[in-house]
């Protein structure tokens, strides 16, 4: 990646994150890694969500 790309103090940690979720009425579901390859240009879903990730809420009844 070409420098700059990437402001790394904004990064939202995934445990920053679920706090951040839990001030709010929503309700956290589930989180999943999110993993791009370049070669096949293709992304997969996977454990790892130490650089991209995907998080599921649901609204509070």
């Amino acid at each position: 990646m070409p420098e700059g790309t990437h402001t790394h103090d904004k990064f939202i940690k995934p445990s920053e994150l679920i706090k951040m979720i839990d001030a709010t009425d929503l309700i956290e579901r589930g989180i999943t890694g999110l993993s791009y390859n370049p070669l096949t240009d293709t992304y997969k879903l996977g454990k790892r969500v130490d650089v991209n990730y995907i998080v599921f809420t649901e609204k509070a009844i």
